[in-house]
């Protein structure tokens, strides 16, 4: 670029103060800034006048319009829309969903062009995916989005943003943003660099790297435990039991298995309370009903007796309801919490078992608490 504004002072060294003036005058005019900070504003003015000078020097300005307009597409003009999309994704999608499959539906949805697609040699990420990722932090600072264990819900707050129109949520969320971020650092700005999406504070930065990482973790785990079969999963749940400390004298065999598939003692003879009567029900979609759970209670009929449900695709509401009401003491289990559960007692595991779910702590630089 540089090569190219010096080849035009020496034809004309007024002439690239003008091209410049007139490239961001028009750009303003025509919304190409919009959801840009100040440092994209620059690079586009930049991208943009040295189109035109190009055209200038060889004689080719009749294609100058065309290609200011396709550049202008290049740069994240669409960030506003992948983040107002996001946000009505989840809003449609009962206000919780995993992160990846919010991605896949915006993608569905918007599709982006080949430019936004491309993949990013630093990082490795989806340009758009990667603007996305970085918004939704900002979302989390300003109280519209939480997240959990690669799952985001959408709070009662970015439900109120949803029928904003895009130029308006992305103001309302800059501003949400800012005001988090005059707290935290006490009105002083964090500097911006000059690189589009990465115009973001090395807090923001540091908190969308570590947040995909842990997506992308808990992700692949979940994506192994649902390739598993039914049995394979019993023996999973089986195996955690036996790290915490007890005993597991009966995991059912394929077949028929009269409601439970697992019983855990405290003792190798069953004869400290509380003996633990398991059922597995390993599903991606269907969740454990109220009416599962009654059959489950119905199923704890000695002294002693408590009743753990595990469930991969988790539980309604009324299911939990029945827990509660339960004149039985029944427990449920997860997936989410399972795997908390099997990260916490890993190192207790039998080499084996470890094998049915093998985990490898790395370092990780984790970003700033609130």
């Amino acid at each position: 670029m540089s090569n190219g504004f010096a080849e035009v002072r020496r034809h004309n060294p007024f002439r690239q103060h003008v091209i410049l003036r007139i490239v961001a005058e028009s750009c303003c005019r025509d919304g190409f800034f919009k959801g840009q900070g100040a440092g994209q504003r620059r690079t586009t003015v930049r991208r943009a006048a040295l189109v035109i000078l190009k055209a200038f020097l060889t004689n080719t300005f009749v294609s100058v319009i065309m290609s200011v307009v396709d550049m202008s597409t290049k740069t994240s003009s669409r960030r506003p829309l992948f983040v107002k999309c996001a946000l009505e994704v989840l809003n449609d999608h009962g206000c919780e969903m995993s992160s990846r499959h919010v991605m896949h539906e915006v993608k569905r949805r918007l599709r982006p062009t080949s430019h936004e697609s491309v993949r990013l040699e630093r990082s490795g990420m989806i340009r758009w995916q990667k603007s996305l990722q970085f918004d939704s932090v900002r979302l989390v600072k300003a109280g519209w989005l939480r997240k959990g264990r690669g799952i985001w819900y959408l709070t009662k707050q970015g439900q109120k943003h949803v029928q904003l129109e895009v130029k308006q949520l992305y103001e309302a969320l800059d501003d949400g943003y800012r005001q988090w971020e005059s707290q935290q650092l006490k009105g002083l700005s964090p500097p911006i660099d000059d690189e589009g999406v990465d115009e973001e504070n090395a807090i923001t930065r540091s908190t969308a790297a570590f947040e995909q990482a842990v997506d992308l973790a808990h992700t692949a785990i979940q994506e192994h435990i649902h390739a598993m079969d039914a049995y394979e999963f019993q023996d999973l749940v089986a195996a955690l039991l036996r790290s915490m400390g007890y005993h597991t004298p009966f995991v059912a065999p394929p077949g028929r298995d009269g409601g439970i598939d697992i019983l855990a003692y405290r003792d190798p003879f069953g004869t400290v309370e509380p003996r633990i009567k398991v059922q597995v029900k390993h599903r991606r979609e269907a969740k454990v009903s109220a009416k599962e759970v009654r059959e489950m209670a119905s199923l704890l009929n000695k002294k002693g007796d408590t009743g753990l449900f595990v469930s991969t695709a988790g539980f309604t509401a009324d299911a939990y309801g029945e827990v509660r009401h339960s004149p039985m003491h029944i427990e449920t289990l997860d997936l989410d919490r399972l795997m908390d559960l099997w990260e916490t007692y890993y190192d207790k595991l039998a080499e084996e078992d470890k094998a049915m779910l093998p985990l490898r702590k790395i370092a990780f630089l984790a970003p700033p608490q609130d």
